[in-house]
C-alpha cells in the first residue's frame, strides 16, 4: 500500500503534466503567429477568436498588443 505522500505526489505530477499540456496546446499557435510569422494583425484576429470562445482568458494579451 502506498503512503499518502506518494499519492499526493502522483496527483501533483498529473496536475503539472496537464497544466503544461494545456498551456502548450492553448498558446503554441499564438507564439507561432507572433514570432515565426510576425503577423500582428493575424495575431489580434486569433486572440479575438479565442476571446469569443473562452471569455476572459486572453484579455490581458489583447491589451498588451494595443
Amino acid at each position: 500500500m502506498s503512503s499518502p505522500h506518494c499519492q499526493l505526489s502522483g496527483v501533483f505530477a498529473k496536475f503539472v503534466y496537464l497544466f503544461q499540456f494545456q498551456f502548450v496546446n492553448s498558446f503554441l499557435s499564438l507564439f507561432y503567429i507572433a514570432f515565426y510569422l510576425q503577423d500582428m494583425e493575424k495575431l489580434k484576429e486569433v486572440i479575438v477568436c479565442f476571446e469569443i470562445l473562452n471569455p476572459g482568458t486572453y484579455t490581458v494579451s489583447l491589451f498588451a498588443l494595443a
